[in-house]
Order: structure tokens, then C-alpha cells, then sequence
């Protein structure tokens, strides 16, 4: 994978006073940390970043006053509504170094159990995996259109491209077709890492009680 090269300056001034002033600039706050050395303050065009973000990049050759630091996308502050960046923070890394990162899990398809009343439950959305920098994937695309009444997936059914491995267990649960009130049962979370709620996305062909009743 071919490293973007996103240009960088040193920033002196620090503070709310200094960061506004900036972005009214059109240039973006961030702050590289890592392999030991002091963090440093600089500076990006913001829409030069915001384009690579489209893109999915995590992984970056920082160009800093024309001295290059590889460097992995740790952190974003967004503004209120979500939609634009504040301030960044980047770790340094080696060129041999293996990162642990979350990636976005791609559900494709609808499952086909959907229309004989099942529900689909994502208990994952996303996967802690470990692998080089330039091989982060941008997403795992996961196919769900054959799922039926009763399917699960698993960690171990994930096809993870080569250098990729999960930290997750190989049986936890990364999403299933339930009929209708009954939970899909989960692996632990890895230690440190908190069970999340699962996520239900459609709820079949038939309606409850409360559904169907008018409103008052």
C-alpha cells in the first residue's frame, strides 16, 4: 500500500487563541506523539487532510518542514455537529513496527432470514486487529445476504486479508438472524474491552401488539 505523504508545519503558539486562528486560516491543529522522542505541534492544510480522510487513509509520511516521519492516524476531535475536524493527534511508528487498530466491519446485502420474521443482530461493528501499518485494511466487507433464520457469524468465518490477524476470540459473535425475542448469546470481550450492546437492524415481517396499535 502506498503511503500518502500529507504536508505538515511546526506551530510555536499553543492554545484556544492559536487554534482558532489557524482554522480561520484554512490550517489544521495536531500533535505527533511516540517512539520517545517529545511531541510536537504542527499544523496541516486542513482540506488536504480532509481529502485523504475520504479516502480512508490512517497510515501517513508526515512531511514536517520538509523532514518525513511515518505516522499512524491515532485520534480526531470533530466540531459540534461531526462533520469537520479540530485538532488531530498522529503516533510515530517504525518501519518494522505492528500496530493494533479497530476496523469498520461492511455488512453487505440484506440476510434473506429478515423476511420470515427473524431479526439481524450486529454484536460487533467493528474488529481490534494487529498488523503493519500498511497493511490496515480500510474496512472487512462482510456478506450477509445468505444469513437465514438461525446463522451466525464468527470471528474465525471473517476472511481477514494476509498480514491481518483478530485479537478478538474466534468464537465471539459478530452477528446473527434471531427469531424474534430471542438474544443472540456472545463471546466474552477481550480483557480490557467492554461487551457493547448489539445492534438491531430490521425486525422481520411481523409487528407486536404495541406496533400495530393506533395511535392515541
Amino acid at each position: 500500500m502506498e503511503v500518502q505523504v500529507l504536508q505538515a508545519q511546526s506551530r510555536a503558539a499553543r492554545g484556544k487563541r492559536a487554534a482558532f486562528v489557524l482554522r480561520r486560516a484554512g490550517q489544521l491543529p495536531a500533535v505527533v506523539y511516540g517512539e520517545g522522542a517529545e511531541p510536537a505541534a504542527v499544523s496541516l492544510n486542513a482540506h488536504e487532510f480532509e481529502a485523504l480522510l475520504r479516502h480512508h487513509e490512517r497510515v501517513f509520511q508526515l512531511d514536517i518542514d520538509g523532514r518525513r516521519e511515518k505516522v499512524l492516524l491515532h485520534e480526531i476531535q470533530w466540531d459540534a455537529l461531526g462533520d469537520r475536524p479540530r485538532h488531530v493527534d498522529f503516533l510515530r511508528i517504525s518501519h518494522h513496527a505492528t500496530v493494533e487498530v479497530k476496523v469498520e466491519i461492511e455488512f453487505i446485502g440484506h440476510p434473506k432470514g429478515l423476511a420470515k420474521g427473524g431479526e439481524f443482530v450486529k454484536q460487533m461493528t467493528e474488529l481490534l486487529v494487529s498488523c503493519a501499518p500498511e497493511a490496515i485494511p480500510n474496512s472487512l466487507p462482510l456478506k450477509v445476504g445468505d444469513l437465514d433464520v438461525g446463522s451466525t457469524v464468527k470471528v474465525s468465518d471473517l476472511a481477514l486479508p494476509a498480514g491481518v490477524k483478530a485479537l478478538a476470540p474466534a468464537d465471539a459473535l459478530v452477528c446473527a438472524v434471531n427469531l424474534r425475542g430471542i438474544e443472540a448469546e456472545a463471546a466474552p470481550a477481550p480483557e480490557g474491552e467492554a461487551g457493547a450492546e448489539p445492534e438491531v437492524i430490521g425486525k422481520g415481517k411481523k409487528e407486536t401488539e404495541e406496533e400495530a396499535a393506533p395511535e392515541a
